[in-house]
């Protein structure tokens, strides 16, 4: 019928401006952020966290990756995907949890997004260490320098999985995070599973 084909016609052009705008859209890579102090340690699931800014006059509504750059065209190996909004002139930090390898130190990567991420920005390489201790900084601020800790993450940046928590030793506290269910339950889960934790 007529109207069923107008219908169908209205559904492609929705999805055709969603995919030209999600195209079209460009992003500047502000921060790269690997690991709980700026190092990740090998044979062990890594925090990758990037902040984006999206410079264009177009939300960007879709999927964005991190992978390995192994200097070619075509992508090689695992790569990681994130759904991410991100309005016209906002940050927003979207976050990865690659597998690193000893052969993995000093390594490039990259962050894909668009059609087929072709659409691509670098990205800092990670530096391989050992697990470190951070001082959790909450909206107010953190213990930056406090008891011999050199860096401070922000409380939003703790992962929601405690997967990705096998770079981190201690946590020294001063405030009660303001945690979604996840983050709560990640943090419980790496405290019993060895994490020290300093109030």
């Amino acid at each position: 019928s007529v109207t069923g084909h107008l219908r169908r016609v209205k559904r492609w052009g929705a999805a055709l401006a969603l995919f030209l705008t999600a195209s079209a859209c460009g992003f500047e890579v502000v921060e790269t952020r690997w690991g709980f102090h700026g190092k990740v340690v090998p044979g062990r699931f890594a925090l990758l966290s990037v902040l984006l800014r999206n410079p264009s006059d177009l939300p960007y509504d879709g999927e964005v990756a991190a992978f390995r750059d192994d200097g070619l065209d075509q992508r090689r190996g695992a790569f990681f995907v994130q759904s991410v909004y991100v309005s016209p002139g906002e940050c927003r930090w979207v976050q990865f949890y690659p597998y690193i390898g000893e052969q993995d130190n000093h390594r490039s990567w990259q962050l894909g997004w668009g059609r087929r991420f072709r659409r691509r920005a670098p990205l800092a390489a990670p530096v391989l260490g050992p697990p470190g201790t951070v001082a959790l900084e909450g909206a107010t601020g953190g213990l930056l320098g406090i008891g011999g800790v050199s860096r401070s993450l922000p409380e939003q940046l703790f992962p929601p999985c405690a997967s990705a928590c096998g770079g981190l030793h201690a946590v020294l506290l001063d405030h009660v995070p303001d945690w979604d269910p996840a983050r709560r339950r990640a943090f419980r889960d790496w405290a019993n599973g060895g994490g020290v934790v300093h109030l």
